[in-house]
């Protein structure tokens, strides 16, 4: 149960006491013990409106599942949402549907540039020069497009990360003006 009407009380002292620890004159102190009384009155107001509404949030959750408002009131739905906690994965068990916002794009214009995990889609303009991207050490089902946007005749170096396979072999792979490659990551093969 929320209490804050409690903790405020026990920051109010007396007035007797506020005049035996402060030099503060018998206004100040009578100030601040009403702003306290203000803030006293205001919070037992907020301490029954919350205790009433916690009384109807469900607190039996499973493990792993992802709480959501629906109609107003928390709830979960085990059949279609699960976020696995040691593995860092989220589980939807529904169709996703997109009004075609592309997530993760970036403008890459500057080398060297080590792909994020948050990138998706990655725009490097090789008209100032060469650019090298770095690939991430690998996860399992992760895919990034990349794309050469450049047209002056400068090429984007693609670098695994460590021993990975790139295309099957621990090489670099080069991308001309205009060209894109989309790589998937699986454990076994490597970057395809």
């Amino acid at each position: 149960m929320a209490d804050t009407r409690s903790k405020l009380r026990g920051l109010v002292l007396s007035a007797a006491e506020l005049q035996s620890l402060t030099d503060w004159p018998d206004g100040l102190v009578e100030d601040y013990l009403n702003i306290f009384q203000n803030f006293i009155t205001i919070s037992e107001t907020l301490d029954v409106e919350i205790d009433q509404k916690l009384e109807d949030v469900p607190t039996d959750f499973v493990n792993g599942s992802i709480p959501f408002a629906f109609n107003g009131f928390l709830t979960e739905d085990n059949a279609r949402l699960l976020w696995d906690t040691v593995n860092g994965i989220l589980t939807i068990n529904a169709r996703i549907q997109s009004a075609g916002r592309i997530k993760g794009t970036t403008r890459v214009t500057s080398t060297p540039y080590a792909v994020l995990a948050s990138d998706e889609m990655l725009f490097v303009d090789t008209d100032s020069g060469p650019i090298t991207v770095d690939l991430p050490a690998g996860n399992n089902g992760v895919s990034y497009k990349i794309i050469n946007a450049g047209t002056s005749g400068n090429n984007v170096t693609i670098v695994p990360n460590g021993a990975e396979l790139l295309n099957g072999v621990n090489a670099s792979e080069y991308l001309a003006d205009s060209e894109r490659l989309i790589l998937t990551y699986e454990t076994t093969e490597g970057w395809f």
